[in-house]
């Protein structure tokens, strides 16, 4: 199946998601999260999706395992995409919305894909694309994970949270 993880509301583009399932009535869809008391469903989901609701860490972790891949189309800017490294951190590909930090995320063609921001056309074509090829989504999946850990590990963090640190006090001084 193809996965959804995050807050299911409209500002992370679940009704673009839900529009781009319907395009693709062959592929299931699985969508994982709270939902926002204020999102609008349509009278009659598509029989592809299956909304699980919020699921506990463990449930979590299998439901990365049994995706192909993760779609995460936000059309708010995000600062970072939990959901988009937890993906990729469970060697999953990702296609995500082309806004905000998923751009830096998310390689076009090495750990995902990107797509037009609110495009169900688009979004279903870049998910009937990926789904079809499952073993570059096995290819993209361990790139991803790779990625994951050389960019967003805890060592990396600390090493980057030090650089900025020590340029803040060098300026200090230096003025």
């Amino acid at each position: 199946y193809v996965a959804y993880v995050g807050r299911i509301s409209r500002e992370k583009g679940v009704d673009v998601l839900i529009a781009a399932a319907a395009k693709c009535p062959e592929i299931p869809f699985r969508l994982a999260g709270n939902i926002n008391p204020s999102l609008r469903f349509p009278s009659v989901l598509p029989k592809n999706v299956e909304i699980t609701g919020f699921l506990e860490k463990k449930v979590l972790l299998e439901f990365y395992t049994g995706a192909r891949f993760v779609v995460s189309c936000s059309e708010c800017f995000e600062t970072f995409g939990i959901s988009v490294a937890e993906a990729m951190l469970h060697e999953k590909p990702v296609i995500a919305s082309r806004i905000g930090v998923f751009p830096e995320f998310v390689q076009e063609g090495i750990t995902g894909m990107l797509a037009e921001t609110g495009n169900a056309d688009g979004l279903a074509r870049k998910i009937q694309e990926l789904w079809n090829q499952p073993d570059r989504c096995i290819a993209m999946g361990k790139a991803g994970r790779q990625h994951a850990l050389n960019e967003y590990s805890p060592d990396i963090y600390y090493m980057r949270i030090m650089n900025v640190l020590m340029k803040a006090v060098q300026h200090r001084y230096a003025a």
